[in-house]
């Protein structure tokens, strides 16, 4: 039996080598990334919750959950993250975890029904009136600037009121590691010198004393005291909310039920 050239023999075995490595990696299985499988059940029933959120905030990676209750996010970056699982007519949940590199993460979430309750014809009257006097109505017509109210919004299934300022333009809404809900302007006339910049937040006309760096939006306005939401860019900010340490910054206002 002929003996292979030397060459040639160690092409053929570093060809072998890195096909055994090709086809024992999967396609998901990335470095650093990890597969996070969440099964979505009704808490007591035990049945799979069909098409609730599953959103990962800090990542913007998002699912929805299949007929089983089950939904997939592939190659999602290992290591701490913020989870959140929503659907309307159920409480939202939001926990942290974290995910190791090179493996499959599976959680199951339960969700407790919660019922929308929707205003009587009196009350919703009432409201409406209040924001007519606030401006909200006159501002919307002009049309500069973001609005939501809670004829709007309140049958989404939010159970935050980082859930509604998350859709709103104008303004940035992130989570911090420790799990605060913190909001910032997504334009700023100060960034190309590198000057921080905090949007006004305003309830009910006020201005609030608000830190993003240390407060959270949803411990400083229950979502169930919304009535209305206002933002606004710097060049788009009414001039009754603009002071000389928040000009340029943009404005973020919220109207509540309760005033």
């Amino acid at each position: 039996m002929r003996t292979p050239h030397p060459r040639l023999a160690a092409a053929c075995a570093a060809a072998a080598a890195l096909a055994c490595i090709v086809g024992s990696t999967p396609a998901a299985a990335q470095a650093g990334t990890t597969e996070l499988v969440v099964t979505v059940v009704e808490q007591g029933a035990q049945k799979p919750v069909a098409g609730a959120q599953v959103e990962l905030l800090a990542a913007g990676r998002s699912g929805v959950a299949d007929s089983a209750g089950v939904a997939r996010l592939h190659a999602v970056a290992a290591g701490p993250v913020y989870l959140e699982v929503r659907k309307l007519g159920y409480a939202s949940v939001r926990f942290a975890l974290t995910l190791a590199a090179n493996d499959t993460v599976a959680v199951e979430v339960e969700l407790r029904q919660a019922p929308v309750q929707l205003a009587g014809i009196v009350a919703t009257a009432e409201y409406r009136r209040r924001l007519t006097e606030s401006g909200f109505y006159a501002r919307r017509r002009r049309g500069i600037g973001g609005f939501l109210s809670r004829e709007e919004f309140g049958t989404r299934g939010y159970g935050r009121f980082s859930d509604v300022v998350r859709r709103m333009p104008s303004v940035l809404l992130s989570i911090t590691r420790d799990g605060r809900a913190v909001v910032s302007p997504k334009h700023s006339v100060f960034a190309a010198i590198g000057r921080k910049c905090n949007t006004a937040v305003y309830l009910d006309g006020r201005l609030l004393r608000y830190n993003p760096e240390t407060d959270n939006l949803d411990q400083l306005i229950p979502y169930s005291d919304i009535e209305a939401v206002e933002t606004y860019s710097a060049a788009e900010t009414p001039g009754q909310y603009i002071t000389i340490d928040t000009a340029g910054c943009g404005a973020l206002l919220v109207w509540t039920r309760n005033r």
